[in-house]
Formats: C-alpha cells, structure tokens, sequence
C-alpha cells in the first residue's frame, strides 16, 4: 500500500484491510471523509503520519492487539471519533494524533493502569486527557451477548457487542 493511496476518496465507506499488511502509510485514507466502518488485521504494527487525517465520519475504531506505534495527526480531525480501542501493545502516539478529535469521550484500554501510564504521549493529545480512560478492557465479558435464530426447530448463534464496537459472533447455540 502506497503513501496516499486512497486519499480524498470522499464515497470511499468500508474498509477491510489485508492480513498481510504490517504499516498503514501515511495519508492513506487522508480526508476519507464518508469512512465509517475500519477493520484492521492483527499483522498491522504502525499507523502512519496522517493515516486517517480529517476522516470526519469515523464514531468508533478497535485498532487489534500488535500495534506498537501511532504516529503524528494520524486521526487528527477525526472530528465525529467518540471511542477508541486501544492495545497493550501500544508503545507510543505521536504528535497531534487526536488534535481536533472533539467528540472523543471513551479510550479503552486492554492493559491496565500502569501499562497506560507507560504509553509515551506526545503533545497536541489532549482529548486523551479529557477522555474516560478504561483499562483492564475485555471484549468478551464486557459484551451484552444477544442470540440469533435459536429456536425449538434450529440452531443459532450469539454475538457479543462490546461497548468499544467490538462485536464478534461465537459459537452455534442449540
């Protein structure tokens, strides 16, 4: 994936990105503005510069455990962002990685307090500090789990919707 690749793709709406992909370049989504629905694969360990600058439709993203690094204005302008996921793997955020990312009000947070503690903060991300931090985050048990199709006649499944936005569809029910 090239610098830029898909920048000011204004109908561009969902994205799955490969599994084999190890760093998201900078400005690749840059002002996507219609972007809602982002699906990163665990081979992913940095976002670039800019990476998703001015995406001002995105409300909620779960970046996957691996990723180490989140450089400068990589969501900067995400001005509709309200959560955000993030794992214990995380090492650093850049400068300005959520400047202007006004509606973010909830960081999930997979390791605990002293882990987050850890996290090397560059300036310009005072949204973190205004934000509700939420460590010790758990997908599962802190999903309401619904049941689809299971009835006397068939079999269903169950999702779990996780406040973060994670949602993951388990099991058949019986």
């Amino acid at each position: 994936m090239g610098q830029g690749v898909f920048s000011q793709c204004i109908s561009l709406q969902n994205v799955t990105l490969s599994s084999k992909l190890r760093l998201i370049p900078k400005e690749a989504f840059y002002k996507c503005t219609s972007l809602v629905n982002l699906i990163f694969p665990e081979s992913v360990i940095a976002l670039g510069d800019s990476a998703f600058y001015g995406c001002s439709s995105l409300k909620r993203l779960v970046l996957p455990e691996g990723i180490i690094d989140i450089l400068s204005r990589c969501f900067s302008n995400c001005t509709s962002l309200e959560s955000i996921c993030l794992p214990t793997t995380l090492k650093s955020i850049g400068v300005d990685a959520f400047e202007k990312c006004d509606a973010l009000t909830d960081v999930y947070f997979t390791g605990n307090e002293s882990d987050f503690e850890d996290l090397e903060i560059s300036s310009g991300n005072s949204r973190l500090e205004f934000a509700d931090i939420k460590c010790n985050h758990d997908h599962i048990k802190q999903a309401k789990v619904t049941i689809f199709g299971a009835d006397c006649t068939q079999e269903g499944y169950s999702v779990y919707n996780c406040p973060c936005g994670t949602v993951t569809k388990s099991n058949i029910v019986p």
